[in-house]
């Protein structure tokens, strides 16, 4: 976490989801496209197993030994010539292969620590603003459902999933959020229903 360096890991995606990887303590990224390289992985006459190109886009084929190499390509909005690069492999079904994902970092430039921007809309700019990775916010979505804001907060302190957070992005920021979370998701409920917003 909190990686400012040209560095580069294996990540085992059943312990990190694919989705959680922008949430590393750096604060926000912004997205800068997605790539799809097909490739079909086959055995050859010899028994080898060998690898085509087929096409540097997704080519959707009935075909089980097609294989996508997707990219996803993300700079820091703390640091302009800082990025974050995620690719791995995924099989027809969109399971990822091996459960192996590569992240990496570089600087565009010369590397160097920088600070983490505020949130537009805080006061208090000297506050570095940390997103909410996305398996933490569809927790919050299926907790604050039912359960008021101080409930659901005091739910998020007895998990193992808060006693264990690794950082920032895996807890809720505050009720705040929650609250936030439990009234978009009431709105889209009605709007889905037909049935005005009376606190509009």
């Amino acid at each position: 976490m909190h990686c400012q360096q040209n560095l580069s890991f294996l990540i085992q995606t059943s312990s990190v989801p694919v989705e959680d990887l922008p949430y590393d303590d750096n604060g926000p990224y912004a997205s800068k496209g997605c790539h799809t390289w097909t490739f079909r992985v086959h055995r050859d006459l010899e028994g080898e197993l060998t690898k085509d190109f087929i096409a540097r886009k997704y080519v959707n084929q009935d075909n089980r030994d097609y294989v996508y190499l997707k990219r996803k390509y993300r700079a820091s909005k703390s640091c302009e010539d800082f990025k974050q690069i995620v690719s791995y492999a995924e099989d027809k079904q969109g399971n990822i292969i091996g459960n192996i994902a590569l992240l990496q970092y570089n600087f565009l430039n010369k590397e160097r620590k920088f600070e983490i921007i505020a949130h537009g809309n805080k006061k208090d700019k000297t506050v570095p603003f940390m997103p909410t990775n996305a398996t933490t916010k569809k927790k919050i979505k299926e907790t604050a459902s039912n359960t008021k804001p101080v409930k659901a907060m005091a739910n998020f302190a007895q998990t193992s999933s808060l006693l264990e957070a690794t950082n920032s992005a895996s807890t809720p920021r505050d009720r705040m959020q929650i609250y936030n979370m439990r009234k978009q998701g009431r709105e889209k409920k009605r709007q889905e229903k037909g049935v005005p917003n009376l606190e509009a």
